[in-house]
């Protein structure tokens, strides 16, 4: 019987989410990098990169923490 072990899972604040995005977008880094790099779960580098770019735009998503530190102000002043 094979042992099956489980990936430790990692808090990553916003401050390290937005700054793997801006490796992304800037700097032309790869998802695959990112999670080299990061150490993060394979689907939650696209998240925080799609999360960044809806943030962009414009578009709040409900129950979500914008990752950008001016778009957080922004909320917290809107409420």
């Amino acid at each position: 019987m094979a042992i099956k072990t489980r990936k430790i899972s990692r808090n990553f604040t916003l401050a390290q989410k937005l700054e793997y995005v801006k490796l992304m977008i800037e700097e032309h880094y790869s998802n695959r990098q990112v999670l080299e790099l990061s150490g993060a779960g394979p689907t939650s580098v696209p998240r925080w990169k799609k999360q960044y770019l809806a943030g962009q735009r414009g578009e709040v998503t409900e129950g979500k923490t914008p990752l950008d530190s001016d778009k957080r102000r922004i909320q917290e002043l809107g409420k």
